[in-house]
């Protein structure tokens, strides 16, 4: 680190800091000094105007509480929305709510006091620093400690000074945090997969996983060959899968004409069709049987990458979708040279014998190899787009328990939200389904083992000849070979791909499919369920003789702060100009009341009639409210300093592309847990506007607030499961498509299934009856081609 700063830098960057500190004053200070300034200001012209406001209601005297003033009243449902560093000193209206008992937040302050010797007792530290020995620091170390959320300083610089500290994930940042994004589009949420530092290390002290490794179907693999790791990459990484695509492409037409021709050939053998008459089956039959065998010695070395494949999985343990075309390649070619070398073999007329077969499986599985690739570029294009990605990830265990109560599930399992600059493992999850999971592993072992003994059987026991014993073992290998081997998942997951590509989503692969399994709650913001436009101002009622615009300016820098569902509302009301909002501290939240939060050395109140109520605030009477409700229209006040300036009727208007994709979520029984900070947004309105169970909605309460707010913090990278860039409605979309491929998956597997055991006991009952002969090439390709053709077909009904 030394031999990357010099002196002079770190005296510059030490001299910032102390002005930074030295500007850092708190907000009544800055008050008592505008004081003078504001008061000779009293008349001038506020920075916006509003119209159409009339005093309408002055609350009584003598009833104005200056307990709101002086505090927050005990509530236990009140919550952080921001994270403190550290408390100010004072009696200050949050440390009245703190003796009382309602959770606040504090915003974070810097010491003061600094004496004259401060630059002299630094500049030493800086030349103690540089002449002590120490290791490099590598900045990606740094990084990668980051994403797995593990408490250490900066480096020794800031060890030095004792002030310069990176904070974990429960801690605070000392400085002013960031302006929410604008809602509506790519809002960032919360970070990462993990939990908080602090909680992780109460979980392990209590004997139990943290939250991160509760995460089902996480794999830990080794690094892919060629994978994206950084955007620079993007350009290289999609050359490999454009070329990945056209080697695809030219496998599929090298097997799909070697299928044909073998087709055309095996038919000679049964009709009398056209055929040179070197190679007729009535000329030589050797010949015939010889030209069967180049032929299809040429699809496999066309298929060379899946039969290696295929075939080194077998043997290491990890039989995946190459390994049934590989076997039965393997199994028609032994079969094809016995036939040639027997001396009565085959006849003319009989159909025997399974070259086509063994083809056909090498152009199914060429055709499922390219649908892959031809979905890795359609995905490749959101993941390598220059923006905001969202990824879902999934929570179990304890805290998911929390956030679920009440829906009634033994094992809660949520889909959260998480803005990540970057998709990492995109190419490995992209290629999941290469590997089988579960039973599907084991089926091509448990076929080569049934084919051996159904042969041997046949043959000891049944007075088969050798070679009938091995035409048995090779036709049960022909019929373990479905062609939709590959097809079953990948066409499902192409078509999707095809759909969520253009909204700008995507579903990676296999694995992100059976990681999403089991989730049974998806975790979503108000904001998403209400975008932009969505809340109408219809009128506002102003109260007592205050400045009715100082009041709104103060509620806009509230609802910006905590990026509430009226921000947009306020904004326009100061024509958008944000750089006149105020410095907003403590926010906190009651649950289904609203906000409060000191602006400006000020308490100022968003929400309902109970949280004005609770702050002994007067207000106008429920009579006076029912003349401005009516039909879905909804009330909400504000309060500063004590006093109710305003009184907003709203409505809320819901989204038909997010109730298209929220009718899916609730067909599947999936239940929802919201995340909102505006009194309005209960579950009865959510279940009206949206018609979603109400059984099937949770409100966030406010004591888990602060904890889900940092589990969906965003990060820098995060895992490509399932990601959108396209807004809420996108990201609904793209967990509809995940759970509705999940189903048609789980559908076509179990045909296919079905399809192998039935295939499988066709043959045996042939072998057993002496009738083996009758099942020939033309009828396990009308097999195999009905089973593929239905398990299509289903896969095919369902939308994405």
């Amino acid at each position: 680190m030394a031999d990357k700063y010099s002196v002079d830098d770190i005296l510059a960057e030490v001299k910032q800091r102390r002005r930074q500190e030295e500007g850092a004053q708190s907000p009544r200070l800055r008050a008592e000094r505008r004081a003078p300034e504001r008061t000779s200001a009293a008349s001038d012209a506020a920075p916006f105007r509003l119209t159409g406001m009339t005093g309408e209601f002055e609350p009584p005297a003598g009833r104005q509480s200056s307990r709101a003033e002086e505090g927050v009243p005990s509530d236990p449902m009140a919550t952080r929305v921001d994270l403190p560093a550290q408390r100010p000193e004072g009696r200050r209206p949050a440390q009245r709510a703190r003796d009382l008992g309602a959770t606040q937040v504090i915003p974070a302050q810097r010491a003061g006091g600094e004496d004259r010797s401060l630059e002299q007792r630094r500049q030493e530290k800086v030349r103690q620093f540089l002449e002590t020995p120490r290791p490099a620091f590598e900045e990606d170390e740094r990084e990668d400690k980051e994403e797995d959320g593990e408490d250490g300083a900066i480096g020794s610089l800031s060890q030095f000074f004792g002030g310069l500290r990176r904070v974990g994930p429960a801690a605070a940042v000392d400085r002013k945090a960031p302006a929410p994004p604008e809602r509506g589009r790519n809002r960032p949420v919360p970070r990462g997969e993990e939990p908080p530092a602090r909680e992780r290390a109460r979980e392990a002290k209590a004997g139990r996983r943290p939250a991160q490794a509760q995460e089902r179907g996480e794999r830990r693999a080794a690094p892919v060959e060629g994978e994206y790791r950084s955007p620079a990459q993007a350009r290289e990484v999609r050359g490999r899968i454009l070329r990945d695509k056209r080697a695809c492409s030219i496998r599929v037409i090298l097997t799909g004409a070697g299928t044909g021709l073998l087709l055309y050939l095996s038919l000679c053998n049964l009709y009398p069709i056209p055929l040179l008459h070197p190679v007729c089956p009535e000329v030589d039959m050797r010949m015939f049987l010889l030209s069967h065998l180049i032929l299809l010695l040429a699809v496999a070395i066309a298929s060379a990458p899946a039969l290696g494949n295929g075939i080194i999985g077998l043997f290491t343990g990890r039989a995946n979708h190459d390994t049934p075309a590989a076997l039965c390649t393997i199994a028609v070619i032994v079969h094809g040279m016995a036939l040639i070398l027997a001396e009565d073999g085959l006849h003319t007329g009989e159909g025997s014998f399974y070259f086509v077969i063994a083809a056909a499986a090498l152009f199914a599985n060429a055709a499922g190899r390219r649908s892959a690739a031809v979905r890795m570029e359609r995905n490749f294009a959101a993941a390598s787009a220059d923006a905001g990605h969202v990824g879902d990830y999934l929570l179990t265990g304890r805290f998911a328990a929390e956030l679920t109560e009440g829906q009634g599930f033994e094992e809660p399992a949520v889909a959260y939200p998480v803005a990540v600059d970057f998709p990492d493992d995109f190419i490995r999850l992209s290629r999941s389904d290469d590997a089988p999971e579960g039973f599907s592993r084991y089926l091509p072992y448990f076929f080569l083992l049934f084919s051996v003994l159904l042969g041997a059987v046949s043959v000891l026991f049944f007075e088969q000849s050798g070679l009938g014993g091995l035409t048995i073992a090779c036709a049960t290998l022909c019929m373990a070979s479905p062609l939709t081997a590959l097809l079953v998942e990948n066409t499902p997951l192409l078509r999707a791909s095809k759909a969520l590509s253009k909204a700008g989503a995507f579903v990676t692969g296999m694995e992100s499919v059976e990681k999403f399994q089991e989730v049974n709650t998806v975790a979503v913001d108000a904001n998403g369920l209400y975008p932009v436009g969505s809340v109408e101002l219809h009128s506002i009622k102003s109260f007592a003789q205050s400045r009715i615009d100082e009041a709104i300016l103060d509620a806009a820098s509230l609802m910006v702060r905590v990026d509430g569902l009226l921000k947009d509302i306020f904004l326009e009301m100061i024509g958008g100009n944000t750089r006149i909002l105020k410095q907003v501290d403590q926010v906190a939240y009651y649950d289904r009341a609203g906000l409060c939060a000191e602006v400006d050395g000020k308490t100022v109140l968003i929400g309902s009639r109970t949280l004005m109520e609770q702050f002994n605030i007067s207000m106008p009477s429920k009579d006076y409210e029912k003349k401005f409700v009516r039909g879905d229209r909804e009330i909400l006040y504000l309060a500063n300093s004590g006093e109710v300036t305003a009184m907003f009727v709203l409505s809320y208007r819901t989204s038909p592309a997010i109730e298209r994709w929220l009718d899916v979520l609730a067909r599947r029984e999936i239940s929802l847990v919201v995340q909102s900070t505006d009194p309005n947004i209960t579950e009865a309105r959510i279940a009206k506007d949206y018609g979603y169970p109400e059984e099937f909605i949770r409100i966030i309460p406010a004591k888990l607030r602060g904890k889900y707010l940092e589990t969906v913090a965003p990060r820098k990278r995060g895992r490509a499961y399932v990601m959108s860039i396209g807004g809420f409605p996108v990201r609904m979309r793209a967990l509809a498509a995940l759970l509705t491929l999940r189903r048609s998956i789980m559908t076509a597997t179990a045909l296919q299934i079905a399809g192998l055991i039935l295939g499988y006991a066709l043959v045996a009952f042939l072998a057993f009856s002496g009738a083996v002969a009758s099942l020939g090439f033309a009828q396990i390709l009308i097999y195999q081609s009905f089973w593929a053709a239905a398990i299509l077909i289903v896969s095919g009904l369902s939308r994405y």
